[in-house]
């Protein structure tokens, strides 16, 4: 057996997870043809654990399962044991989560799957404790051993599942979509604390960007309602960081008290995006300062030398869930003196705490003032707490999130007009060009220097969707052509131009199973809806024509999917509505992007949705009395050209 100096195959890997399990007794492969010829050679299954870095329960069945030596001798004699970092292989947690979800109602990670020597799962599960894992590997010892065929008719009942047929392409849209949408999240509306009903909660910032267009399209206040009391929840919720910002991946509880202490990049990334958006349609500063925090925690924690952002950070620290960021009130007088008491009475401490004896700070029914006093306390508990040791941080970049990121900042900075935000979005466009763009290649993940792995779906949706931001933000061509270029490759290799829709992997990839499209709104909304609303922004600003006809190729593909799955297709809606409401295009004609800034800061300060910006060297466009000119298309019909900044913020506040 190992001693504490022996490593695994995984030792030669540069994930953090696989990395984490480098030591473990588990003879641990990583997914290659070499893992599946040992299983054929010794005639046993394969055990595929799948999860990432920062995930508690992947941590949990490590310490009970994987670092133990009695579970470890059996996987070894009788398995062989292959591990999987979800984030840099979606496809692989792709296809068996979806077997997971058919067969069990559910998932999650850790992802446990047993294969057959084809890659055929014949057995899926999540988290075991130790004793239960160790009796179901046994259990499947026997059965291989014994009643082998009873294996394969389940592998081949499930495999047969995983490969039927998709959503079938409809003639026509059904426009109702959007409504049923909106009734389907009011109806699971929680109207007391925001979000859906229910715990766990997760931020789902694809519903609020629904709902906030719902609410411009169709004039619904109920949907702005819905918006604001979430919003405004999470942020006063211990879901949120009170003293280093960010929001955590969801809350265990139906008042987002009590999260899930881990943070993700994308989430972050999206509901800056979400809060910025609010703020726009509300102009209540509440909003915007939010988007600030988040920003702020990401350029601290989150930023690398590299000029990307890293991925996520633990929940546990100290072998504690949660123990960075929980303050017994004694901790607190001692840091503060005299001042903790209105502090207490602020973040709603109590001599017993709301978790474990220690207390999660959270708002309750207070908005944080914005006097100095406040953040003078608060970085008084920030100091304190940096002596802690900070939870584990999973450095690798990835490509799908820092493309989030890119335009969550290009958004901040079009309404704040404050240029750090602006460099910020820049410096991750030159690390994605510089790092992650090699010819006409989008690769997924960055590691100490090196990339790994040919871009996903949702690595050329997301960067694509960042670059298209920071273009309307400054208008700088390099950016426009990044996108198309991007847009193009994503189209030559992944497009399906029969029916629609972008499938996960490209034409040259690994095909585990089938090749699949994903299509529900998860955590985030699916790389397929995002692709739509791309394809729909570029044909606006470039003029060609077949973006916009892929993109309604690809709805009608989805169309039925979204109607049977209303809560997974609300992204999808989104785009409903921007055909519906034909959104407005922004053309700005002069001799140098300097000429038109006045121009775009204004189209950048209204509400108005769906809007497109684009920028003309008077090559198309003409300019009215050799002056700066904008050309505007709004609700499907263009206005007279536009040369005076007062008569463009005065069209732009009649819509």
């Amino acid at each position: 057996m190992k001693n504490d100096n022996m490593t695994n195959e995984l030792i030669k890997e540069k994930s953090p997870y696989l990395l984490q399990h480098a030591f473990n007794p588990v003879n641990w492969y990583p997914w290659n043809e070499a893992a599946f010829e040992t299983a054929k050679r010794k005639d046993v299954p394969i055990f595929l654990s799948i999860g990432y870095s920062t995930c508690h329960w992947c941590h949990v069945i490590a310490h009970e399962s994987f670092e133990d030596i009695e579970v470890a001798e059996f996987l070894n004699q009788h398995f062989v044991s292959i591990k999987v970092d979800r984030e840099e292989r979606p496809d692989i947690d792709a296809i068996y989560m979806e077997a997971c979800i058919s067969l069990t109602g559910s998932g999650g990670w850790p992802l446990s799957v047993f294969l057959n020597h084809d890659k055929e799962p014949f057995w899926v599960g999540t988290y075991f404790p130790k004793a239960l894992f160790l009796n179901l590997l046994k259990q499947i010892n026997q059965l291989w051993e014994k009643n082998r065929n009873q294996i394969n008719e389940n592998a081949l009942r499930i495999t047969e599942y995983l490969k039927l047929e998709e959503e079938k392409t409809v003639e026509s849209f059904d426009y109702r979509l959007p409504k049923e949408v909106f009734l389907s999240l009011a109806s699971n509306f929680d109207l007391d604390e925001g979000g859906l009903k229910y715990g766990p909660k997760f931020p789902a910032p694809h519903h609020w960007l629904f709902l906030l267009r719902y609410h411009q399209v169709k004039k619904s206040r109920k949907a702005l309602e819905m918006v604001e009391k979430t919003l405004i929840k999470m942020r006063k919720g211990g879901i949120f960081d009170q003293i280093g910002y960010g929001f955590c991946r969801y809350a265990t509880d139906s008042k987002w008290l009590v999260p899930h202490f881990e943070k993700m990049l994308y989430d972050n990334a999206w509901l800056m995006i979400v809060y910025i958006e609010t703020y726009k349609v509300i102009r209540k500063p509440f909003f915007l300062q939010t988007a600030i925090e988040i920003s702020s925690y990401l350029t601290e924690r989150m930023r690398s030398p590299w000029g990307g952002y890293y991925t996520a950070e633990d929940a546990d620290s100290e072998g504690e869930e949660g123990a960075f960021y929980l303050f017994s009130e004694q901790e607190l007088d001692s840091v503060l003196g005299k001042e903790s008491q209105i502090f207490k009475e602020l973040f709603n401490v109590t001599p017993k705490g709301n978790f474990q004896g220690k207390n999660i700070l959270h708002l309750g029914e207070n908005i944080l003032p914005a006097e100095p006093w406040v953040k003078e306390e608060i970085d008084k508990v920030k100091r304190y707490q940096s002596k802690r040791k900070r939870p584990f941080r999973d450095e690798k970049i990835l490509s799908s999130y820092n493309g989030l990121t890119m335009a969550a900042f290009a958004l901040l900075y079009q309404v704040t007009q404050e240029e750090k935000y602006l460099e910020y979005a820049k410096e991750i466009a030159s690390f994605l060009q510089n790092k992650m763009i090699k010819g006409n290649t989008l690769y997924t993940c960055f590691i100490k220097g090196s990339q790994v792995s040919n871009g996903f779906d949702e690595d050329y949706a997301y960067v694509i969707r960042g670059f298209l931001a920071l273009y309307e933000a400054c208008l700088e061509k390099a950016y426009l052509d990044l996108a198309v270029k991007l847009m193009d490759e994503f189209l030559n290799r992944f497009y399906d131009y029969e029916r629609g829709g972008f499938f996960q992997t490209a034409i040259d990839h690994e095909t585990i199973i089938k090749r699949r499209k994903q299509f529900s709104d998860g955590a985030i909304p699916s790389p397929n809806s995002v692709a739509i609303e791309n394809l729909l922004r570029l044909k606006h600003i470039t003029n060609q024509k077949h973006f916009y006809e892929y993109a309604l190729q690809s709805l009608k593909f989805f169309q039925t999917a979204c109607f049977d799955q209303l809560l997974g297709g609300s992204y999808f809606a989104l785009n409903y509505l921007y055909l519906e409401n034909g959104g407005t295009n922004a053309v700005l004609s002069g001799k140098t992007t300097e000429e038109v800034i006045p121009f775009l800061k204004a189209i950048h300060n209204s509400s108005l949705p769906f809007v497109t910006v684009s920028f003309d060297p008077e090559k198309q466009y003409e300019k009215l009395d050799n002056a700066p000119t904008v050309y505007l298309c709004q609700n499907k019909h263009c206005l007279p050209p536009i040369d005076t900044l007062y008569e463009l913020e005065r069209v732009l506040a009649s819509e």
